[in-house]
């Protein structure tokens, strides 16, 4: 009966530490795509304001030499 009990314990303690590695390993997952996600959306406004920046240096650029003349 006590070695019954004994196996019962061990067994409860294994599964709680199973769910536990199973939850670390899905917040992990979790935290992994949205850490992608956030970047490739920074990554496309990074592009996006360079362009638009480029192209207004190029307007402000062409309107001063304009100006000059």
């Amino acid at each position: 009966m006590e070695r019954q009990r004994h196996m019962t314990d061990q067994m409860f303690l294994v599964i709680l530490f199973a769910v536990f590695a199973v939850c670390a390993f899905s917040l992990s997952m979790i935290g992994a795509n949205i850490y992608s996600h956030t970047a490739s959306v920074m990554n496309e406004d990074y592009e996006e304001r360079i362009d638009i920046s480029y192209v207004t240096e190029k307007i402000d650029s062409s309107a001063l030499s304009l100006h000059r003349q």
